[in-house]
């Protein structure tokens, strides 16, 4: 949900997909989406599972700090800093916020190769900027090994792909 939020407006509900990636200040963000729902709303925020719960995206971040350094692979690792479901409920729950409640949800990722798996999260992602043609090119070399255990027999990409869903009311 996407507004433009005038002084004194509510709204009834409120959810947000991984506002982790875009928000360097957590606590303000939800506070800010505390502040434009109405009392008895309810929030709804969805963020990715730690990278420690999802190897196939460890192993790329890995891949990234080994080729180009730390912030690029911070780049790619940014939808993950709230994947400790227990740091997102402190965070619902110190924005002023009731029934609190975070659930887990598994699911999968699925690309057609390495190579649109790749090209999926750099060239549409934060981290297209930080990688030149020719380091893309040595990416997509060294891809094909690194996140080879990926793959199924058809060359298709395949992994687990959890997810938390945090959910909560502004109290009346």
């Amino acid at each position: 949900m996407h507004a433009r939020w005038r002084p004194g407006a509510e709204v009834a509900g409120r959810a947000d997909r991984q506002p982790a990636a875009r928000f360097t200040d957590r606590p303000a963000a939800i506070r800010e989406m505390v502040r434009v729902l109405r009392q008895g709303g309810r929030l709804a925020v969805a963020v990715w599972a730690s990278l420690e719960d999802t190897p196939a995206y460890a192993a790329f971040v890995a891949l990234l700090r080994r080729l180009f350094g730390g912030e690029t692979a911070q780049g790619l690792s940014a939808p993950f800093v709230l994947g400790d479901p227990q740091q997102l409920r402190t965070l619902l729950a110190e924005a002023g916020l009731a029934e609190v409640a975070v659930t887990t949800h598994r699911g999968t990722a699925r690309f057609p190769s390495i190579e649109s798996w790749v090209y999926a999260d750099v060239k549409g992602w934060t981290v297209a900027d930080m990688i030149d043609e020719a380091g893309y090119r040595r990416l997509l070399h060294e891809a094909q090994r690194e996140l080879y255990p990926f793959t199924t027999s058809d060359g298709s990409v395949t992994f687990s792909m959890p997810g938390h869903i945090g959910t909560a009311s502004k109290p009346e």
